[in-house]
């Protein structure tokens, strides 16, 4: 698969994603219907949303020169006695919030693979298992027709045979 988003975070402390340019692809947009701010930290060289609770949703402006491609980035659980749901995205829509993502949510709950269709969430399969705080997962969403699988760590866990968003769309990330 060609590479068509790279982006290892390296930026200046408390820099907005929307002002952060990754090493190829395009700008990173806050997606449509969200105002949670996303922030680069410097030290640690990630992504991650600024208030609690909140949820911070960005596309890639790269278009992949397919429908099927693979979102992989690294994980981490930074506090497990809160809710945070770090997620990749695939086939995002940049104009409405419809999209399938997989995300790490809790010590208690384990993986999730989701779609979102015009704002509305589906559940389409979950790996409960107690991911370990301050441990980093590798997570790739593949997407290959209907087909969409999640692997962690290079293990598939989770996959679902949805198809109900077909079209290209971008590379994104969530996170609450």
């Amino acid at each position: 698969m060609t590479v068509f988003v790279n982006d290892t975070f390296t930026e200046a402390a408390n820099t907005t994603l929307a002002s952060h340019t990754p090493e190829t692809g395009g700008a990173w947009a806050l997606q449509t219907g969200f105002t949670q701010v996303g922030e680069v930290i410097a030290a640690e060289d990630r992504f991650h949303g600024q208030d609690i609770g909140a949820v911070a949703v960005y596309n890639n402006d790269a278009v992949p020169g397919t429908a099927e491609y693979d979102i992989q980035a690294t994980l981490r659980l930074v506090n497990e006695s809160t809710l945070q749901r770090a997620a990749v995205m695939g086939r995002a829509s940049a104009s409405e919030n419809t999209n399938y993502y997989a995300q790490l949510i809790d010590t208690a709950t384990g993986w999730s693979l989701d779609k979102v269709v015009a704002g509305t969430t589906t559940n389409l399969g979950t790996w409960v298992t107690t991911p370990v705080s301050n441990t980093d997962y590798t997570a790739k969403l593949e997407i290959r027709d209907a087909t969409k699988k999640l692997f962690v760590d290079g293990t598939q866990r989770i996959s679902s045979t949805d198809n109900a968003i077909t079209a290209a769309g971008r590379a994104g990330l969530r996170s609450k």
